[in-house]
């Protein structure tokens, strides 16, 4: 499985944090998408219960997660999430955690953080 991790330039050129001249890193949000290997339906299915019970573990730092799917929406063919915590390693941590990762359903997995620039949970009622 590949991570695609988009760091900043400065991370990419040696920046390191100074702890004693930088405020308290806060939390911010992380959006993990993740690309289902080819034909892993059954993979998926078998692990879908414990994927869900491990969700629920997470819910002090999940935001959101749901299924992405093809567009009649008849098949899975990844996972989205959006979890808040302070660094990437925690956000990789959090996808390592799930089951989905551990059996090998997913092909790729991309971190980017995120702001919340608008939050209208309101909008996907019914959906």
């Amino acid at each position: 499985m590949q991570y695609h991790m988009l760091d900043p330039p400065a991370m990419r050129s040696g920046f390191t944090r100074d702890p004693i001249n930088q405020p308290e890193i806060k939390n911010m949000l992380w959006a993990i998408s993740c690309i289902d290997k080819p034909n892993t339906a059954a993979a998926r299915a078998a692990v879908l219960q414990p994927h869900r019970d491990y969700l629920k573990s997470q819910k002090g730092i999940l935001v959101l997660a749901g299924a992405t799917q093809t567009d009649d929406g008849a098949t899975a063919v990844g996972s989205l999430f959006v979890v808040n915590v302070k660094t990437r390693a925690e956000a990789k941590a959090f996808s390592d955690g799930d089951p989905f990762t551990q059996t090998g359903v997913f092909d790729s997995v991309a971190i980017t953080r995120m702001n919340k620039g608008q939050w209208n949970p309101e909008a996907a009622e019914g959906a």
